[in-house]
């Protein structure tokens, strides 16, 4: 039934889409414009150099929003989306994921981002990524490059592997993990090295040594932490003196019924069957308190106050995450839950096309 209503509404399911490569003529002929405005840091260290908690901690005490190559396609495949199934299908095969899928899921996400800064965790990881993302993005600020010997990282995952149960934390893989670590990224650094772009910081001292190393760096590049900036209220007259305008071109379709209702499930047909984009704003603002953005910082600070959280800090998620969307339809899930977020959001972001409601008694 939800099949028939979709297609109803003139969607086709992807069997009878043709699917398009990311690399074909039609993406040639349309090149992204390079982004301008972003503040871009690649952080680079061989496996146990500690970038990951590193990257934790700059994220909260900077505000910094935070990406991975890696994790941006995981949830591509976890997703079921077009791009993540095509992944899904090369790994199997055993072979590389195209370059420019990599860069276009990075373009998305960074042409998103309202930080004032923005953390590429692990990449490039080797020359021609470097210099593809600065010819195709846009430049990088600096590389913050962990530097630890390998005998350091090598204890270091040996004791992580007594209790993580990774089967890649052996002498035999960790050595391997290393060699390919250096034959790729050192070129990256010394690359960047050359232009003045490394920022290397020892990570052999204790966590917190390291983060106060960390810094001092990012200090010196102008960046306060979040404790000496001024927090502006998502709600705050600046805001209202600039509203944002209404988005076009956006097939916005709300997802509503009771819980125990199935939409869930039914959610993730349809974004496997259809390659639809689907958010849901109660997971929007559990990313940004995860990720200790300022928003998220803030709506924290609220629900343990027994608050709720601003309308307005919802919608402004839900813009941000609209905008960045190039999916053919998008599916708002649990949303909106009274009648004035529905007129808002139709008032401030875009007309919907169309409410699907799973109906379900009481008693099922």
């Amino acid at each position: 039934m939800v099949m028939a209503v979709i297609e109803q509404e003139g969607f086709e399911s992807l069997e009878g889409v043709d699917k398009v490569d990311a690399t074909d003529e039609t993406e040639e002929e349309k090149p992204r414009p390079k982004l301008e405005g972003k503040k871009i840091i690649f952080v680079l260290g061989g496996p146990g150099s500690g970038k990951g908690t590193q990257c934790e901690r700059i994220i909260s005490d900077f505000g910094f929003d935070h990406y991975s190559a890696g994790d941006l396609l995981r949830t591509e495949v976890k997703n079921g989306t077009p791009v993540g199934t095509m992944c899904a299908n090369l790994m199997r095969e055993g072979k590389l994921v195209p370059a420019e899928v990599t860069m276009a899921l990075l373009y998305k996400s960074i042409q998103a981002s309202t930080a004032r800064a923005i953390l590429i965790d692990g990449f490039p990881r080797a020359l021609d990524q470097g210099m593809g993302f600065e010819a195709q993005i846009c430049e990088s600020e600096f590389t913050l490059f962990f530097d630890c010997p390998q005998e350091v990282m090598e204890e270091r995952l040996l004791k992580r592997g007594e209790t993580s149960g990774r089967a890649d934390d052996n002498v035999a893989t960790i050595k391997k993990r290393f060699s390919t670590f250096m034959e790729s990224s050192l070129p990256v650094i010394e690359h960047y090295e050359a232009k003045g772009k490394v920022r290397k910081i020892s990570a052999v001292p204790s966590p917190d040594k390291v983060f106060e190393m960390v810094m001092a760096v990012i200090e010196q590049e102008g960046f306060e932490s979040l404790e000496g900036v001024d927090k502006v209220d998502a709600t705050d007259e600046t805001e209202e003196e600039k509203p944002r305008p209404k988005l076009e071109g956006k097939k916005i379709i709300f997802v509503l019924g009771g819980p125990g209702s199935g939409k869930g499930t039914q959610c993730e047909r349809i974004i496997s069957d259809f390659g639809f984009d689907h958010y849901s704003a109660g997971d929007l603002l559990r990313t940004e308190v995860k990720n200790g953005t300022p928003v998220g910082t803030m709506c924290a600070n609220l629900m343990r106050e027994g608050k709720l959280v601003p309308a307005e800090v919802t919608m402004a998620l839900l813009y941000k995450s609209i905008q960045a969307s190039t999916a053919r339809a998008i599916l708002i899930d649990g949303f909106p839950r009274a009648l004035d977020q529905g007129m808002g959001f139709e008032a401030q972001i875009c007309e919907s096309e169309f409410t699907l409601f799973f109906d379900c008694p009481q008693e099922v």
